[in-house]
């Protein structure tokens, strides 16, 4: 628009939109409905899935066909299904155009198999937790694209998740709670996640840039990008280690295509991993020139670097980090690890009112040999909110006569609170350490992977109070899942007799 109006005034223009129409056109996660057609035995144990899914992307095309290819080859998830097809359609309607998000696809797996999964149980007779565990797919396995699970240490965070958050015993408390309350109901749930790093294909690699000035103080560019992941915190010890240099000596430059070009995008919990091996190249190079003059004046590093400047020593490089794959037994199509959880979660819902509560979290990890624990379990405990308010909140609606949409201010769109976080919410990271010497200091990716698992046990956990006021109520039809599960739909699916 701006264009336009420069165009026909011959003059620069600054235009600016209203928190209403910015909301109004910004780009949302994609909606989907999905039907499944599941084959499995008196056990519970999937024989085969035919999966359809439907994804709103709105009036152009933007990101739909990607979020839901991703969607179609990583619907497997944690489950070993020996007879998988997935069917899936970007679907072009009149809303805005639907584009990327935290888990681009993902998210929208694990909830149409959290409701596989509930289904199973409902028709066998089990615990949901008992058919999870049974159809779990363990390293070695072959996934239903053909790719081999390596470096995966999934069924040692769900047996510990388990044992840590006392499954049973909550369970048993909540099932006496549930008996001596008629309107507060509560649900106790688990869910886990499996997420392959890094990905394959021309994004899976890193490039860094490392400057070593006179004065001995170190300048590194990454072609990530910062976004409050804390990647340039990690950059910074990974130089840091790898030139055995204080990190008060190394200034990290904003990513910047004059310091850096051609980079991938900075997304898919890998980042850390790609510009970490570029940055691990580029010190071992430099290292290969200056470390006879660190040797020769008896590790100072000042005098080392005046000496490898007078004797034309390059003092500064960029390199590419890749994974070599074919070096760790790994196919160019597959992914060296995987960075898996388990997560236990107690939901509290008002029948009266619909609304909801957390009253307990017990996230279990493998990020392996943590490159920062603060930063990896700030990210997960972040992750776990997003998803708490993707699976209960933030609805998007539209108005039926003139097709606006109705959360169209901040006042509207409702997003968690700082008082919904609960006060018994704990994280562990397991630090299975099964990378070996396949990534970065034997580190996993953290990010997108918790969020999954936030989706998955909050909606199944919310889906449990449901399902036990109903139960008490001669309600035994089973309920398929939905999200997010607002208020409305709370009370809708437990209609009070009057």
């Amino acid at each position: 628009m701006c264009a336009v109006v420069a165009l026909k005034m011959n003059r620069p223009v600054y235009g600016f939109l209203s928190r209403s129409d910015d909301m109004m056109i910004t780009g949302k996660r994609h909606e989907v409905f999905s039907k499944y057609r599941v084959g499995f035995d008196a056990q519970g144990k999937i024989k085969g899935i035919h999966y359809h899914a439907w994804l709103n992307g709105g009036w152009s095309k933007d990101h739909s066909e990607g979020v839901t290819m991703v969607m179609g080859v990583m619907i497997d998830s944690v489950y070993n299904i020996p007879n998988l097809h997935f069917t899936g359609y970007p679907v072009k309607t009149n809303t805005c155009s639907n584009t990327a998000f935290r888990g681009y696809g993902n998210p929208q797996g694990t909830l149409v198999n959290e409701g596989v999964m509930r289904r199973i149980a409902f028709e066998v007779g089990k615990e949901v937790e008992v058919v999870k565990r049974l159809n779990f797919a363990l390293e070695g396995d072959r996934r239903f694209m053909g790719g081999k699970i390596h470096s995966d240490a999934l069924i040692e965070c769900w047996d510990y998740c388990y044992k840590w958050s006392d499954f049973e015993l909550r369970k048993q408390e909540i099932k006496d709670f549930n008996k001596k309350s008629t309107t507060i109901k509560r649900g106790i749930a688990m869910s886990s996640v499996r997420f392959s790093l890094p990905h394959a294909g021309p994004t899976a690699h890193g490039i860094a840039s490392l400057l070593i000035n006179l004065d001995g103080s170190v300048q590194l560019s990454i072609g990530g990008t910062e976004m409050g992941q804390g990647l340039n915190q990690k950059m910074l010890q990974v130089c840091s280690e790898a030139l055995r240099r204080p990190i008060q000596s190394i200034t990290i430059v904003d990513s910047s295509t004059d310091k850096v070009t051609n980079a991938p995008e900075t997304g898919g919990s890998q980042n850390a991993d790609t510009n970490g091996l570029a940055v691990l190249v580029c010190c071992k190079r430099i290292l290969s020139k200056l470390q006879p003059f660190i040797d020769k004046n008896s590790g100072d590093w000042h005098k080392a670097i005046r000496e490898a400047f007078a004797n034309f020593v390059p003092l500064q490089c960029t390199e590419y980090g890749i994974v070599e794959r074919s070096k760790y037994g790994v196919d160019e199509t597959e992914t060296p690890y995987n960075t898996t959880g388990a997560c236990a979660v107690i939901m509290e819902i008002d029948i009266l009112t619909g609304y909801n509560k957390i009253i307990g979290v017990d996230m279990v990890m493998d990020l392996g040999e943590s490159l920062n624990p603060a930063l990896d379990i700030g990210q997960i405990e972040g992750a776990f909110m997003q998803g708490y308010g993707l699976v209960t909140c933030e609805k998007i609606s539209f108005d039926p006569t003139t097709g606006k949409l109705d959360q169209n201010s901040s006042g509207k769109y409702k997003i968690p609170k700082a008082e919904d976080v609960p006060n018994d919410f704990r994280v562990k990271l397991l630090g299975a350490n099964k990378v070996y010497g396949a990534q970065v200091y034997s580190s996993k990716g953290v990010g997108e992977p918790p969020l999954m698992m936030s989706c998955g046990a909050v909606n199944s956990a919310i889906m449990n109070c449901v399902d036990s006021w109903r139960r008490e109520n001669g309600l035994v039809d089973f309920v398929e899942t939905v999200s997010p599960l607002t208020a409305d739909k709370i009370r809708a699916m437990c209609p009070i007799r009057v």
